[in-house]
């Protein structure tokens, strides 16, 4: 199993140009189940170094009540996925600040029914500190 994280923002820019070792970005083109939750225009999908998204900050549908928070000790997690999702987060940072409207999905790759989705959470992402942000199973998260 896979982690599918998608993504769509207002902004036309080529977030491609984003890409390195940790991070990546494809365009999709066509129709995916997650339209229905997925609310601007222009998709994406982005990659880890793993070429899924496994290579993120997750918590599992049932961790969820962990929330967002620091690496800690006692919850063991990659150097790199910490790196990955930081740059993510400032990523997104960047395209609110520059007036643009982001939202993403987490999902196993196999959810096959995105109809029973979790929960929607908008979140304050210019508010949190870059390195507490992690992304929650089956959570459509909308970032202000």
């Amino acid at each position: 199993m896979c982690y599918m994280l998608v993504m769509s923002t207002s902004s036309n820019s080529d977030l491609s140009i984003y890409d390195n070792r940790l991070i990546s970005f494809s365009k999709i083109e066509n129709d995916i189940p997650e339209d229905h939750i997925l609310i601007n225009q222009y998709k994406w999908f982005v990659g880890s170094a793993h070429g899924c998204s496994c290579g993120f900050r997750h918590l599992y549908l049932s961790s969820v009540e962990l929330g967002f928070e620091e690496p800690k000790d006692w919850f063991p997690e990659e150097k790199d996925d910490i790196s990955a999702t930081v740059t993510f987060v400032r990523i997104i940072k960047s395209l609110i600040s520059a007036g643009n409207k982001v939202d993403c999905f987490d999902a196993w790759d196999e959810y096959q029914d995105t109809s029973i989705m979790a929960s929607k959470q908008i979140i304050d992402i210019l508010q949190m500190k870059d390195e507490k942000f992690r992304f929650f199973e089956n959570h459509h998260f909308i970032f202000k």
